[in-house]
């Protein structure tokens, strides 16, 4: 051992790598500069590639999850439930990987890994895939795939695929009626979840996972706002003040740029809703009453009767889940960037306290207003019930006799000084709130 030891020593000083030579302190200034430009979106030797998954929160016990592990000669599927805490393996089988005894296409790839999932789907709807290959991960954490080659697997025409939508169509079209998430991950975050699973650390600084194969690849635990290229997407538009000027923008681009609707329109951009809607600007005044019943009078109409056959879409943000804090959303239930427009049934807080609650028929009717304009929408909510609510409009417009619902743009970060919204859930608002307008 101890010639190993100095053979080692020369050898190291003869390419000047002995830690003689290196200046610790200098080298951890170099990478921690090299890490936060890789945050920031600027060239770095280090690409800082965001996950989109937290490791804290509540691990569902006793539901069952499919778990993938796509490596670079083996494909291992199983089940993986917890159990008061404690990861419990069943069902596991290991196959070759698809493309490992020759070059396949990208269809053969997800016909043959269907075929394989597919006996468990009976079980769970969820899929963990710890993916061994480049790829992009998406914010909704499912993954791009940037190549499918290694030394021992080849599959053509894979570039581009998002891979667990593709798995889930393949799936479906083996006769599963589910509709399938899925959670892409890298063998570096799996291996650094694995270890939070098994060890369940709680009272560190920090977390990091670490393969050592051919290459040396790391990760480890970041705060979002760190992240700072995240807010320069291109699909997303992070700034000041989203809560409440996008759904302002939406509604006045909509009324402004529709022809002449059958029924009449009105576009009310109402003041100081985070102060309880006081004041002459605020949607307690008598303002919009005093407004709506001079332009009843010119058509001889009653106010109360205008009221109680008006539709009224509240337009104001819901939140958006973030996997940063996961804990203060019901992730089912709320709204996620990307998915559309979200309809929020109830704001409030502690539940449904101080808030409009909308009917199943008044949902029934956004819903069909937006099937028929093809407007993408998503169910929504403003948070855990004793750890979010909020407040809107809504409820003053309820209590003069309209039909009233939430919806709006699902903002990440929100009443935060840098807000987050995505372009698509911004143009779906506009597009939903433009096909009210029309309605006939």
């Amino acid at each position: 051992m101890k010639k190993i030891t100095e053979d080692a020593d020369r050898f190291l000083r003869s390419i000047g790598m002995h830690p003689d030579f290196t200046d610790i302190g200098k080298l951890i200034e170099e990478y921690r500069s090299e890490m936060d430009r890789g945050l920031r979106g600027e060239n770095s030797s280090l690409e800082m590639i965001p996950t989109y998954i937290a490791y804290e929160g509540e691990v569902p016990d006793r539901e069952p999850v499919i778990a993938i592990d796509a490596g670079g000669t083996n494909l291992r599927i199983g089940l993986v439930t917890f159990s008061d805490g404690v990861p419990c393996l069943s069902k596991v089988a290991k196959y070759a990987m698809p493309g490992s005894h020759g070059e396949i296409g990208a269809e053969e790839f997800f016909d043959e890994l269907a075929d394989k999932i597919l006996p468990l789907t009976g079980e769970s709807d969820k899929i963990g895939f710890c993916f061994s290959y480049p790829a992009e991960i998406l914010p909704d954490c499912d993954g791009k795939i940037l190549c499918l080659t290694k030394k021992e697997v080849c599959v053509r025409n894979a570039e581009g695929i998002i891979i667990g939508r593709k798995l889930g169509e393949k799936l479906r079209e083996k006769g599963s009626d589910k509709s399938f998430k899925t959670i892409i991950l890298n063998d570096t975050v799996a291996s650094l979840m694995g270890g939070i699973a098994t060890l369940r650390l709680s009272d560190c600084d920090g977390l990091a996972g670490l393969i050592l194969g051919t290459g040396n690849n790391t990760c480890y635990t970041e705060k979002g706002e760190k992240i700072k290229k995240l807010k320069n997407a291109k699909d997303m538009i992070a700034g000041y003040g989203h809560d409440d000027r996008v759904c302002a923008y939406a509604e006045l681009a909509a009324i402004l740029s529709s022809d002449a609707p059958e029924k009449t329109s009105v576009c009310i951009l109402a003041d100081k809703e985070e102060i309880g809607s006081e004041g002459v600007s605020g949607m307690k005044s008598r303002a919009f009453e005093r407004f709506m019943g001079d332009l009843c009078d010119t058509q001889n109409v009653k106010l109360s009767h205008c009221f109680e056959h008006s539709f009224c879409i509240s337009a104001d943000v819901t939140n958006a889940f973030d996997p940063v804090y996961p804990d203060v959303s019901e992730k089912r239930n709320a709204s996620k960037i990307n998915y559309g427009m979200g309809i929020c049934k109830f704001t409030g807080h502690g539940g449904k306290s101080d808030s409009n609650d909308a009917s199943a028929e008044v949902v029934a009717h956004l819903r069909r207003i937006f099937a028929e304009n093809k407007v993408v929408w998503q169910m929504a909510e403003l948070g855990k019930v004793d750890q979010g609510g909020g407040g809107t409009v809504a409820m003053y417009m309820a209590e003069r006799d309209i039909d009233t619902i939430d919806a709006g743009v699902p903002v990440l970060s929100m009443h935060s000084p840098y807000e987050t919204v995505s372009k698509f859930d911004c143009y779906m608002t506009y597009k939903g709130i433009k096909a009210a307008y029309a309605e006939k």
